[in-house]
């Protein structure tokens, strides 16, 4: 087994982000969900504001976020 084996989604240094939490995490600005977590950000699945995620901690703060990417899936459709 290796030692990234054990590690979930959203986790970075070994640290996860809790499922629990996940679940009621909400984006600061429109209040959407999140989709599943990377290792380094939180994306909005409504406004798709990406959230950094700093030593296994998110960062929700609007000044902090980055803007969607072009071709971010979970970025609004025009």
């Amino acid at each position: 087994m290796t030692e990234d084996a054990g590690r979930q989604p959203g986790s970075e240094n070994g640290v996860a982000l809790a499922p629990e939490l996940l679940e009621i995490l909400r984006c600061p600005a429109c209040l959407g969900e999140f989709a599943p977590p990377t290792p380094a950000e939180l994306v909005c699945t409504s406004c798709g504001l990406r959230y950094p995620i700093r030593n296994g901690v998110p960062i929700l703060l609007v000044d902090e976020a980055q803007p969607p990417q072009d071709g971010d899936v979970t970025a609004p459709r025009a």
